[in-house]
């Protein structure tokens, strides 16, 4: 696994630790060089203004209605989740870092396909991305539990 990953975040939510463990755990192909864990509004300006071509995606009304779960960027090779648009389940944290977590793998795995040859249409690929991070955190429910230090183990499901 390549050493070098560049992690933008507050740890409020889920921390760089569990971030780099959850990735590693995937395997090589699928660590961005730049990761960007976005908790708030605020942080879009933060951190989006330090990357001159990040700074159009501002404009993306999305971004700041909490619509956008995250996105990869194969320029610069960044991942950017925002923990903000997670829908979860009122004030419950663990709910929350789920969600969270299956926003990452959603776009690692649009990351890990970038450079293959795919002949998918926009919504094959997001609907293999879902049931690829979907599948994840079902197969590795007692690994992301212990990394995530949860009581107990959770699970997702496909939604249609």
């Amino acid at each position: 696994m390549r050493n070098l990953m560049l992690i933008k975040n507050r740890e409020h939510i889920i921390s760089n630790k569990q971030l780099k463990k959850i990735i590693h755990k995937l395997g090589a192909e699928f660590q961005p060089a730049v990761l960007v864990v976005c908790e708030n509004r605020k942080e879009l300006l933060e951190y989006f203004v330090a990357v001159p071509y990040l700074i159009s995606s501002l404009l993306d009304i999305s971004l700041w209605m909490g619509k956008t779960e995250g996105f990869y960027l194969e320029r610069g090779d960044i991942v950017v989740i925002f923990t903000y648009s997670q829908a979860d389940d009122g004030d419950d944290l663990h709910s929350h870092q789920l969600y969270s977590i299956h926003a990452l793998l959603h776009e690692l795995y649009h990351r890990s396909v970038s450079d293959q040859q795919l002949q998918l249409s926009d919504c094959q690929e997001e609907c293999e991305a879902d049931r690829f991070a979907t599948k994840f955190i079902n197969k590795k429910s007692r690994f992301i539990s212990k990394v995530m230090n949860w009581e107990d183990e959770w699970s997702m499901w496909e939604e249609e």
